[in-house]
């Protein structure tokens, strides 16, 4: 797991060797995680940071789409390049493979059938999987098996 410490260092060691793309990334996460702190009113669980890192990583990804789409190559591969400096911030994530055996374990134990219970069955994943897994993943899986 990750720690504020750990980022702070790796901030330290980024200014030390002028990496200007990696120090811009590590003070934007400092950042999100300091504005998280605020509103929450206490310094932030591994957990909450995990959270906190996939967020600024679902940023990325949406911004490097729509950098993609608009033919900003400039743009799309600092997107890319800030991407993989978070990625190694975000935990290990469940498998698509485990999620789906998951989703099978609790549609079957609870007899869930059909899109009227997927609020039901997304509710119960999500408690397991917790930060482990992409929500909008597991929501597509979810889809499909009760499908």
């Amino acid at each position: 797991m990750i720690s504020k410490q750990e980022i702070e260092q790796q901030l330290k060691k980024a200014i030390l060797n002028r990496d200007k793309i990696r120090v811009s990334v590590l003070r934007l996460l400092l950042s999100a995680i300091h504005n998280q702190e605020i509103n929450q009113q206490k310094e932030l669980t591994e957990e909450e940071l995990a959270s906190v890192v996939r967020k600024e990583a679902k940023n990325r990804r949406e911004s490097i789409e729509i950098y993609r789409q608009a033919a900003r190559e400039d743009l799309f591969k600092k997107e890319e390049a800030e991407l993989v400096i978070l990625s190694e911030f975000i935990p290990q994530e469940l498998t698509e493979n485990k999620i789906r055996r998951l989703i099978k374990e609790i549609i079957s134990k609870n007899g869930f059938s059909g899109r009227g219970d997927f609020g039901a069955t997304m509710g119960q994943v999500m408690i397991q999987v917790g930060n482990r897994a992409d929500g909008s993943l597991v929501a597509k899986i979810v889809k499909e098996e009760l499908n």
